[in-house]
């Protein structure tokens, strides 16, 4: 019953958690995860006005999310089981922030759990897109607030660009396409600069799926060349060499698929059969993306459904 004792279970749990991600457990990872999560609760009953306790919880129930529903491939996908735990999370940030409003970890910390927030609304279940968009908003400022005290930390930079992504998917589903598209081509741009060093692979990830979403929009929006600007280079970038996880690559071709089948329908004939080709070529890498990867259980009608749009997708 000694605090030390149980925090350091905490730790131990949390590790075995991460180390059943790698060996590509989910249901393993999700209940280590969930069990670090109910003993650090235990240590912020007995410790109720402590700050260390609350953020380690925090850290356990943004562990147990991601693995219920928001790692790419790697989840359960239980969005309303993440959601729950996330907002538990959003509620102890709450608390720090009133505890230190100069904390910046804290509101660090609110960031990436109102993203998270927002990025499952808009997936799972997007007639809550005005939460989504509240979510994502709120993130927003908690990071122009970080940037306006720090705007050298790479860390910050790249939080903005997943949280402006993010932003623009949420904006484009509510039908905001100019708003969207501001986002989508901020994200891309903010994140080029960020290709260098740490933080460049994650940069470059989100990088290409802002280019590919801002494509696709431009198109909706009447400006066929600007768009096949940007739907040409991630075209040309993936078809190089891998992006990011498998099934994040995937997502990345799926959104090139219906740029380019979107364009097809304002190309004149002569670019028609180059634009149907790219569309073609996308949809089986995604294709072969989605059979090839290694999912658990509750996602296999998440790739049967993926695999069945792409088949009646392909030119």
């Amino acid at each position: 019953d000694r605090i030390e004792y149980i925090d350091g279970l905490t730790t131990a749990y949390s590790g075995l958690g991460m180390v059943a991600i790698g060996a590509g457990k989910i249901e393993e990872a999700a209940a280590h995860f969930r069990e670090s999560a109910r003993l650090r609760k235990r240590l912020v009953e007995r410790q109720p006005d402590r700050l260390e306790p609350r953020r380690a919880l925090a850290v356990s129930y943004g562990h147990l999310a991601d693995v219920l529903a928001f790692r790419v491939g790697e989840n359960l996908g239980d969005a309303d089981g993440a959601i729950a735990v996330l907002t538990e999370a959003a509620e102890l940030g709450e608390w720090a922030r009133r505890h230190d409003a100069k904390d910046r970890r804290a509101v660090y910390d609110l960031a990436n759990v109102r993203v998270r927030l927002g990025a499952l609304f808009t997936e799972y279940d997007p007639p809550r897109v005005a939460e989504a968009l509240q979510e994502l908003r709120q993130a927003d400022a908690y990071v122009e607030e970080l940037l306006a005290q720090d705007p050298g930390v790479g860390t910050y930079q790249y939080l903005q660009v997943a949280v402006l992504r993010r932003l623009g998917d949420a904006l484009a589903l509510n039908g905001e396409l100019d708003e969207a598209i501001r986002c989508q081509a901020r994200a891309a741009e903010a994140s080029g600069a960020l290709l260098d060093g740490p933080i460049g692979p994650g940069a470059r990830a989100v990088r290409a799926q802002a280019r590919s979403r801002l494509g696709r929009l431009l198109v909706r929006r009447g400006l066929q060349a600007e768009a096949l600007t940007h739907l040409r280079a991630v075209s040309a970038e993936i078809r190089a060499q891998q992006v990011g996880a498998p099934l994040l690559d995937a997502a990345i071709h799926e959104t090139l698929v219906d740029g380019f089948l979107e364009a097809v329908q304002a190309a004149d004939a002569g670019e028609r059969e180059a634009l149907t080709e790219e569309a073609r070529f996308h949809c089986d890498a995604a294709a072969t993306l989605w059979r090839e990867s290694s999912l658990a259980a509750p996602l296999e009608p998440k790739r049967a459904a993926a695999l069945d749009a792409l088949a009646r997708k392909r030119p």
